[in-house]
């Protein structure tokens, strides 16, 4: 029994841990009299390899795609009777949910198709929390002495200026700065693992012990407060860093 509880726990912290690195998306289908189309066929494809998923729209035209990687994603919906409609450019942060509206067909063959190119949204209407992210441009294009991912926290806002190491991980982990004054209570992930060392009866964010290069991490997602239960274990800042997925063609990067 006691082997059972452990497992069943073990389970449990893992998918939280996985729920604060991913996203979703989520719409609704209608019509051009914004009647809404149910059982319409909604496909998802993850531009950065390819990666496909299905699914279709509910009674009330509703579709949601759970546990996305974080990067851009191409919808396309088609129905019966109507012209299959494209929308590309659809970009999901670590953590976010990115609502994208309701998904309008036009009646026509489908041998015809619309394609709608989505424009980034200047303020977050789905979400309260405070939060701030770092991209994968301003990732590489930032100088930093020792390559070390935590040394970039410096530049959000309301976080204390920490020191610049001369090596990632440092001897054996690397000082996390205060969110708003706050060290202790801090969580911090690496792909959805708690790569955080100390703290309030452990495994909070005072330091950093799972040493990752820059030049792997693509994305640092911060939510500092007002964010939703599934993302938060110890009521502090959720520092997510986001490594580099792969694609359908070869790289990499080196630096002297």
């Amino acid at each position: 029994m006691k082997k059972l509880a452990l497992i069943c726990g073990l389970a449990l912290s893992l998918s939280v841990s996985a729920l604060a690195q991913t996203g979703s998306i989520n719409g609704t289908v209608s019509d051009p009299n914004d009647a809404v189309i149910p059982n319409a066929t909604v496909k998802l494809t993850f531009d950065l390899n390819g990666e496909e998923r299905t699914t279709t729209s509910s009674d009330v035209g509703d579709f949601s795609f759970s546990a996305l990687v974080p990067g851009t994603y191409t919808i396309r919906v088609q129905a019966a009777g109507f012209r299959p409609m494209e929308r590309k450019n659809n970009v999901v942060l670590a953590a976010g949910r990115l609502a994208v509206g309701t998904l309008q067909l036009e009646v026509g063959s489908v041998t015809e198709s619309v394609m709608v190119t989505a424009q980034g949204a200047g303020v977050a209407t789905t979400t309260t929390a405070q939060s701030a992210v770092i991209d994968t441009k301003q990732v590489a294009m930032i100088s930093l002495r020792g390559r070390d991912p935590i040394s970039i926290l410096r530049i959000l806002p309301g976080v204390q200026q920490g020191v610049d190491q001369d090596t990632f991980g440092g001897s054996f982990s690397t000082p996390v700065p205060a969110f708003l004054g706050n060290t202790g209570r801090n969580t911090i992930y690496v792909d959805g693992v708690n790569g955080g060392d100390g703290g309030n009866g452990g495994g909070g964010g005072a330091n950093f012990s799972g040493a990752t290069n820059i030049d792997a991490i693509a994305e640092v997602n911060v939510q500092v407060s007002s964010y939703t239960a599934e993302f938060g274990l110890k009521g502090g800042s959720q520092i997510n860093l986001v490594t580099k997925h792969g694609g359908q063609e070869f790289h990499g990067s080196g630096y002297w």
